[in-house]
C-alpha cells in the first residue's frame, strides 16, 4: 500500500493460554503485539510520522478452595513506541521548530487480592503496584510509581439493607525531566491520598423499590478533604418496566500540572505587531497553588421497558451543573534571564473561573429480529452551555461546546449466516465540531468470520468503508500536527486449542 491511498497499514498478534494447576487453582497468560503505520496530514498524501507499535504480556492465577478464602494474583508488563510531528517554540529565529518526534512508554504492574466470606458478610483486601516510564527527549520524561491498598466489607444488617463500606490509600511518587517547552516543579514529588466510602442499598415494597444512599470521603494534598455524596432510586413499575433516577456530586481534584506546570506554548518574535519589545516574548501556561477542585453536580433520569421477549428499549437523560472549571488567566509580564535578559515571559495562570451546565439524553434499543439476527441501535444528544465568569480575562473562546458533537448515532447488525459464517455490520454518525472546524462524518464498519472447525476461525473486516480518511479531533495542549483517521482493511486468524 502506498502512503497516500487512504488505507491504514496495521498488524497484530494475540496469544492466550490457560489451564488448571489443580482442582482449586487456575491460571492464564497472554501476550499481544500490534503495529500501526503512519497516517496522513489533512488534505495531503504526506505521511505524518505518527507510527505506533506496542507489546503487552501478563498472567493471572486464581486460587478458590472450598473454604471461605480465595486469592488472586495477576500482573502485566508493556512497552510501546510512538511517533508524532511536533512543533516546539524556540528563542532563536524562526522562533519555532517542526520535526518528527519519537517517544516510548513502558512499565508493569502487579496486583494481589484476598477475598473472605463470613456467615453473613464478605470482605476483600487488594494491594496494587504500578511502575510507568515515559521517555520523550524533545518534550518531557516522567517516571511514576504508584502503590495502592484497598479494603472493602459488605454485610446485611437486615433483610432490606445491603451495606458496603471501605478504606483506601494511594501513594504516588513522581520524577520528571523537563525541557524548554514543558517543565513541572518540583521535579520529584510524593503524593498521598486517603479515601473512605460507605453505601446502603435499602429495599421497599417487596424489593420493587430500591434506594441507594452513600458518600465518598477523600483527602488529597492539593485541596484537603473532598466529600462526594450520591443518592439513587430504582423503581420496578412492573416486571417489564423500571424507572431510575440519581443525584450525585463528583470532583476532579488538581493534578501536578495544575500546581507546578510551565508550558511554553509560543514565542512571539521581537519588534512585531504582537510584541513591540526588543526581546522575544514567551507565552506560557503556568500552574497555580490556589487551584481548586472542579465540581460537578449531576442529575440523571432513566426508563427501561421490555416491550416483548425480543425487544427492549432504554431512555436516559441527564443534567450536569459544573463550577470552578479551569481557565487560563493572564498575569503580569516580566523579563527573564540573568545577568543578560533573554526574553519576556507572558504568563497565563491556571484558575477556576468557568461554570455552567450540560444536558442531553440517549435512546437505546435491542431487537432480536430473528433467532439469528440481532439489531442494536442508539442515539445520543449533548448540549453544553459553559461560560467564563465575569471576572475572567481568559482570551480563549468563551464556549467550549464546539469541541463536542451534539448528535451521535450508532447501529449494529449481527447476523448468523449459517454454515459457520457470522457477519457484523456497524453504521455510525458523529456530528460536527464547529469549535474546531471539523465536519461531521459517517462511518461503516464490516466484519465477516468463518469457523472452519478444530478451533480455527478466519475473518476479514474493514473500518471506515464510506470515507478513505477523515479528521476527528485537533490537539489542544501540545502542538502536534493533526492527522486523519484512515480506512482500515484487515484479515484475522484465530486458533483455539482445548
Amino acid at each position: 500500500m502506498t502512503a497516500g491511498d487512504g488505507t491504514e497499514e496495521r498488524g497484530a498478534t494475540n496469544v492466550r493460554y490457560g489451564g488448571k494447576l489443580n482442582k482449586d487453582t487456575y491460571y492464564r497468560a497472554y501476550g499481544k503485539y500490534f503495529n500501526i503505520g503512519p497516517s496522513n496530514y489533512p488534505g495531503t498524501d504526506l505521511t505524518a510520522n505518527d507510527n505506533w507499535d506496542a507489546w503487552r504480556g501478563g498472567f493471572r492465577t486464581d486460587w478458590s478452595p472450598s473454604g471461605p478464602d480465595s486469592l488472586t494474583l495477576q500482573g502485566d508488563v508493556h512497552r510501546s513506541k510512538f511517533g508524532e510531528t511536533l512543533t516546539i517554540p524556540s528563542l532563536a529565529a524562526p522562533f519555532s521548530d517542526t520535526f518528527p518526534n519519537q517517544g516510548s512508554f513502558s512499565g508493569g504492574n502487579i496486583l494481589g487480592r484476598w477475598n473472605h466470606s463470613f456467615a453473613t458478610s464478605t470482605m476483600s483486601l487488594q494491594m496494587y503496584y504500578d511502575h510507568t516510564k515515559l521517555i520523550d527527549d524533545s518534550l518531557f520524561s516522567d517516571r511514576q510509581n504508584i502503590f495502592d491498598i484497598d479494603f472493602q466489607h459488605s454485610f446485611h444488617p437486615g433483610s432490606n439493607h445491603e451495606v458496603v463500606w471501605g478504606l483506601g490509600y494511594r501513594a504516588i511518587n513522581d520524577n520528571n525531566d523537563s525541557s524548554f517547552t514543558v517543565a513541572i516543579q518540583p521535579n520529584q514529588l510524593t503524593l498521598n491520598q486517603f479515601s473512605a466510602f460507605a453505601q446502603d442499598e435499602i429495599s421497599f415494597a417487596d424489593r420493587r423499590l430500591r434506594l441507594t444512599l452513600g458518600s465518598k470521603l477523600e483527602h488529597n494534598q492539593f485541596t484537603g478533604f473532598e466529600v462526594e455524596p450520591n443518592a439513587r432510586l430504582l423503581w420496578n413499575l412492573t416486571k417489564t418496566q423500571s424507572v431510575w433516577t440519581a443525584v450525585s456530586r463528583a470532583v476532579r481534584t488538581p493534578a501536578i500540572t495544575e500546581e507546578g506546570l510551565q508550558l511554553n506554548s509560543q514565542v512571539i518574535p521581537p519588534g512585531g505587531p504582537g510584541n513591540p519589545a526588543p526581546l522575544p516574548a514567551v507565552v506560557a501556561i503556568l500552574g497555580n497553588h490556589d487551584f481548586k477542585s472542579e465540581d460537578l453536580l449531576a442529575y440523571e433520569l432513566g426508563y427501561r421497558m421490555q416491550v416483548s421477549s425480543n425487544f427492549s428499549a432504554d431512555v436516559a437523560t441527564f443534567y450536569n451543573q459544573y463550577s470552578h472549571l479551569r481557565t487560563a488567566e493572564p498575569g503580569q509580564p516580566s523579563v527573564e534571564g540573568s545577568p543578560i535578559p533573554t526574553d519576556v515571559l507572558v504568563p497565563f495562570y491556571a484558575a477556576n473561573n468557568m461554570g455552567g451546565g450540560t444536558y442531553g439524553g440517549e435512546i437505546f434499543g435491542d431487537w432480536r429480529v430473528l433467532p439469528k439476527w440481532r439489531l442494536l441501535g442508539s442515539y445520543s444528544y449533548l448540549q453544553m452551555s459553559l461560560r467564563k465568569n465575569l471576572n475572567s480575562l481568559d482570551p480563549l473562546p468563551d464556549n467550549p461546546a464546539g469541541s463536542s458533537p451534539h448528535n451521535q448515532v450508532y447501529l449494529r447488525s449481527s447476523l448468523d449466516l449459517g454454515r459457520h459464517f457470522e457477519h457484523d455490520f456497524i453504521v455510525r454518525h458523529v456530528g460536527s465540531l464547529p469549535g474546531l472546524s471539523i465536519p461531521s462524518y459517517n462511518s461503516v464498519d464490516m466484519h465477516l468470520s468463518w469457523k472452519a472447525g478444530s478451533g480455527l476461525e478466519l475473518s476479514i473486516g474493514s473500518q471506515n468503508l464510506l470515507n478513505n480518511r477523515h479528521v476527528e479531533f485537533l490537539p489542544d495542549f501540545i502542538n502536534t500536527a493533526p492527522t486523519e483517521v484512515k480506512r482500515t482493511v484487515y484479515g484475522q486468524i484465530t486458533w483455539r486449542v482445548d
